[in-house]
């Protein structure tokens, strides 16, 4: 039976397919000749050295103004395939420095996943719907080269193979701001081409537009710290405002991946050769039908449903939120009311409420 909501359940790979040409990208370079390790997404962030090394890059001041703004997506090109803003919204904001980038297929069941109001009450098929979208934040190093320590794809098994590397070509408006950019690819193909192209512009309303620009990251107790005391990892947490567009990113914890992760490999070690992979490796989309679809997880499948549906949820509690601010001033206005109210969220509940500063702690 044909799944009335494929066009959705194939969306991540449709942009996947579009950011590598096709395959093109790993197909057009090499590690050591066109790429270092460094330059990965996730490099620093696998490693546990993302926070001293971003301080380093500001301290050296690596920092770009050419696309300090708000911008959407009209159009994401790429392997002879194409992503419009009629398909995908996207809300990324970008500082000199720290962005937070994210996308919301436009097909999402909104109204209807809005009704559950949280992810311990949503079906399984409900979270691989969840599953295809996208927020990441991280460092815009100059030139530009992406590293992310917050990331709704990533899987410490399979980090992201290639950086996140490209340059731009910006349009100024009449009052000096740019007021478009097209984003290509630093790789190309055969024909010297650029493997993708994004056109960014700035996000409505234009009145809220500004280069101005606020940055928090949470605060944190050192992880190593915290579990030798037998408490939890702290969740990072990025808040970006500029003009008077904000964003928020709070990263997922992985203590249910981790349990996940040593049952295969134990199942792993058990089976030996009899043991069969995953249909599909990889986090996003792949790693949350692998955890809820026994037919894709192999051997896996075994593994108790109780603790992969936790690890699911938990994966998918990575949050993203945007919004605009109503009015200039404090964080709410003379009746009391948040200034802070979420538009769009990667978890559908949380949008049309105020941003719960209590619970965000940056």
């Amino acid at each position: 039976m044909t799944d009335p909501n494929q066009h959705l359940i194939s969306w991540g790979s449709v942009q996947s397919h579009i950011l590598t040409g096709g395959g093109i990208l790993e197909a057009h370079s090499k590690l050591g000749v066109d790429y270092n390790e460094d330059d990965l997404p996730h490099y620093f962030l696998k490693k546990k050295i993302i926070r001293q090394t971003l301080l380093k890059w500001l301290e050296n001041n690596n920092r770009s103004f050419d696309i300090v703004g708000a911008w959407e997506r009209p159009l994401f090109s790429g392997g002879w395939d194409e992503s419009t803003a009629h398909d995908t919204e996207s809300f990324n904001l970008q500082s000199p420095s720290i962005f937070i980038d994210m996308r919301i297929p436009k097909a999402r069941p909104t109204r209807e996943i809005k009704k559950k109001g949280s992810l311990t009450a949503c079906s399984d098929y409900d979270l691989r719907i969840l599953a295809r979208q996208h927020c990441f934040s991280g460092y815009s190093n100059t030139v530009f080269t992406r590293h992310h320590f917050i990331d709704w794809n990533f899987h410490p098994s399979y980090p992201r193979s290639r950086p996140n590397k490209w340059w731009v070509q910006t349009k100024a408006s009449t009052d000096g701001m740019t007021e478009s950019f097209k984003e290509f690819s630093a790789f190309r193909d055969s024909n010297n081409v650029p493997v993708y192209m994004e056109r960014w512009a700035r996000r409505l309303p234009q009145k809220g537009q500004s280069t101005e620009y606020l940055v928090l990251r949470k605060v944190r107790t050192c992880p190593a710290i915290l579990k030798a005391k037998g408490l939890p990892v702290q969740r990072d947490a990025i808040f970006i405002l500029v003009g008077k567009h904000w964003c928020l990113a709070i990263d997922r914890s992985y203590a249910f991946m981790e349990e996940y992760n040593r049952r295969v490999a134990a199942l792993k070690l058990a089976l030996g050769g009899a043991f069969k992979p995953p249909v599909t490796t990889g986090g996003g989309p792949a790693h949350v039908d692998n955890l809820l679809m026994g037919d894709r997880a192999g051997s896996a499948h075994s593994i108790d449903y109780n603790l992969r549906r936790k690890a699911a949820e938990e994966y998918l509690s990575l949050e993203g939120s945007y919004g605009v601010l109503a009015t200039d001033g404090t964080s709410s206005d003379r009746t009391g009311r948040s200034r802070f109210i979420i538009q769009r969220s990667t978890q559908p509940w949380l949008e049309e409420a105020p941003l719960p500063w209590d619970n965000v702690q940056v």
